[in-house]
Order: structure tokens, then C-alpha cells, then sequence
């Protein structure tokens, strides 16, 4: 019941969607990761292992063709994600901390 409520009633977690991007850290599907960017500023990172899944919710920033992630949820996220990303080219592309961290390919925009 409580993750239920916990899910359902999160503010980051509410809004129309403008990107949704996935990315597979292999090719067998054991593990992948989807940021949901909202139209209202607030992001998901939702990362799915063999074993377990885990969601981190927060607000961004747009500057052009950067985005910039809440540093206080991407602390509590997967140390893959970083706190900038440039849009280029269908991706969200790492910058700045760019070591073993995760490029997202977009596969929806609305």
C-alpha cells in the first residue's frame, strides 16, 4: 500500500511527458535505465536490473540544448547519471563528468 501511495502521490512523478530516453547497458536486456524529462521541469530515472529496480525523481533546468539534472536526486540515483546533458542528435549526451556514465538514446518526444 505504501509504495502505492508513494508512487502515485510524488510531485516529481506528475506531468505530461516531453522526452522519454532509454539506455541498455548491454545487449542481453539485464539491465536499462529510462529518463522521463516532464514538461513542468521534473524527471525520472527509472534503472531495472536482473534483480531489482529502483526510481529517483527530481526537477531540471533547460539552457538551450542542455539539460541540467537536480544534483540532491541525482545523488541518490545510479552513480552512472550525471547532472548535465547535452541534446544532440536523438541522445542525451553526458558532459563535464562524462566517466562511466550513461548516454540516453530518446526514443519518444511529445
Amino acid at each position: 500500500m505504501f509504495l502505492l501511495y508513494s508512487w502515485t502521490f510524488r510531485g516529481h512523478t506528475n506531468g505530461d511527458k516531453w522526452i522519454l530516453a532509454e539506455s541498455k547497458k548491454d545487449d542481453d536486456g539485464l539491465e536499462s535505465h529510462i529518463l522521463i524529462l516532464r514538461k513542468n521541469g521534473n524527471f525520472t530515472v527509472n534503472s531495472n536490473y536482473i534483480d531489482f529496480g529502483s526510481s529517483t525523481s527530481g526537477s531540471y533546468k533547460k539552457n538551450g540544448d542542455t539539460i541540467i539534472l537536480d544534483r540532491s536526486a541525482v545523488d541518490r540515483a545510479a552513480e552512472e547519471i550525471t547532472t548535465v546533458y547535452l541534446i544532440k542528435s536523438g541522445e542525451l549526451i553526458p558532459l563535464f563528468d562524462t566517466t562511466n556514465k550513461w548516454t540516453f538514446k530518446v526514443t519518444q518526444t511529445k
